[in-house]
């Protein structure tokens, strides 16, 4: 029985099968030399509340002050009521982004934060040390894909 498919032109042609090539094992990396681990350790002369009192010490008059100021502004300069629900929104505006800012820096100066953030910078340096010797690899094993 004959068909369009199997006359002419449009008969699909079977390829022979290709050799098969063994694949090439590259050598491996160079061992990397890091430096000497640093350790931080976080030495508290007191318990976490006294930290935690000394903290709401240190911000509650600074919160208050800009909660007041904040609504002087409110009511001097963008003419809000004295007694309404706006200038104690100003209040509390003024009293929370004090008290967040203040906590952000107090928690980022602490023991806890300064080993936080070492830490942090450290397996930064890792990943950039390992994207380095990967462009490294890449380009010594694969000259002819290397396209960054």
């Amino acid at each position: 029985m004959t068909n369009r498919y199997n006359q002419g032109s449009n008969m699909i042609r079977i390829e022979p099968p290709r050799e098969v090539q063994p694949i090439r094992a590259y050598p491996m990396a160079e061992p990397l030399e890091l430096p000497a681990t640093t350790i931080n350790q976080a030495i508290v002369t007191g318990s976490y509340t006294d930290r935690a009192a000394a903290f709401n010490r240190k911000t509650m008059a600074l919160a208050t002050t800009v909660a007041a100021g904040s609504a002087v502004v409110a009511v001097v300069g963008f003419s809000v009521p004295i007694l309404s629900l706006a200038v104690l929104g100003w209040i509390m505006g003024g009293f929370l982004l004090t008290w967040l800012c203040a906590y952000i820096i107090d928690a980022a100066t602490s023991p806890e934060g300064a080993a936080l953030f070492g830490a942090w910078r450290a397996w930064r340096w890792l990943d950039r040390e390992q994207d380095h010797r990967h462009a490294i690899e890449w380009r010594r094993n694969f000259p002819e894909d290397y396209d960054r």
